[in-house]
C-alpha cells in the first residue's frame, strides 16, 4: 500500500515539472522543465512496472539534456531530432508487452520535434497533440500521476496559449483603436 502511494506520489510531482513547464517564456527553460519532469517520470514508471514508460522517460530526459544547449553548434544539428526520434520508435519495439506501448513512442517523436523548435507558441500547438497519445498510456498503465500530468498539461498549454500567443498586447490594443 504504502509503495504505491508512494509510486504515485513521485509521479505527481513529475506532473508539476511539466505542467510548470508550459509556462515558461522561453524555450530552454521549458526544455529544463521537461527533462526534470521526464526524469521522475522515468523512476515512477519504473517503480509501476512499465519498462517501456521507464525507457521512454530516460531517452525524453537526455533528449531534453541535449535540447538545452540549443545555440551551441553541436547541439544545434536536426541529427537529434532524427536520432532520439528513432531511438524512441527502437526502444518501444523493444520493450512493448501491448500495442498500447507504442503510443508514448509516437508521442515521443513529435514531442522531440516540438521541444526542437525555438518557437514556442509551436511549442505549445505541437505540445495539444502529444497529451492525448501519453493520457490514453497513463490509463492502460493505471499511473494516476501521468494521467494527472496530461490534464494539467492539456489546461496548463491551453492556459499559456490564451495568456501568451493569443491575448492582445496593451499596445496592439492601443494600435487596433487607431486604425478603427
Amino acid at each position: 500500500m504504502w509503495f504505491d502511494v508512494l509510486t504515485q506520489a513521485i509521479g505527481v510531482i513529475a506532473m508539476i515539472a511539466f505542467a510548470l513547464s508550459y509556462q515558461m517564456k522561453t524555450q530552454r527553460n521549458i526544455v529544463l522543465f521537461q527533462l526534470t519532469g521526464g526524469a521522475i517520470f522515468a523512476v515512477h514508471y519504473l517503480m509501476l512496472g512499465s519498462l517501456t514508460g521507464f525507457c521512454l522517460n530516460l531517452v525524453g530526459a537526455m533528449r531534453c539534456a541535449v535540447y538545452s544547449q540549443r545555440g551551441k553548434k553541436w547541439a544545434d544539428s536536426v541529427i537529434w531530432v532524427i536520432f532520439f526520434g528513432l531511438l524512441a520508435v527502437g526502444v518501444s519495439f523493444v520493450t512493448r508487452e501491448t500495442f498500447w506501448d507504442y503510443l508514448p513512442a509516437m508521442a515521443m517523436v513529435l514531442s522531440g520535434v516540438a521541444l526542437y523548435i525555438t518557437n514556442v507558441k509551436m511549442i505549445r500547438i505541437l505540445s495539444l497533440l502529444v497529451s492525448p497519445m501519453w493520457l490514453v498510456y497513463s490509463v492502460v498503465q493505471s499511473s494516476l500521476g501521468s494521467f494527472l500530468n496530461e490534464i494539467f498539461t492539456l489546461t496548463s498549454v491551453i492556459v499559456a496559449m490564451i495568456r501568451l500567443d493569443f491575448r492582445k498586447k496593451p499596445k496592439d490594443q492601443e494600435n487596433a483603436q487607431v486604425v478603427d
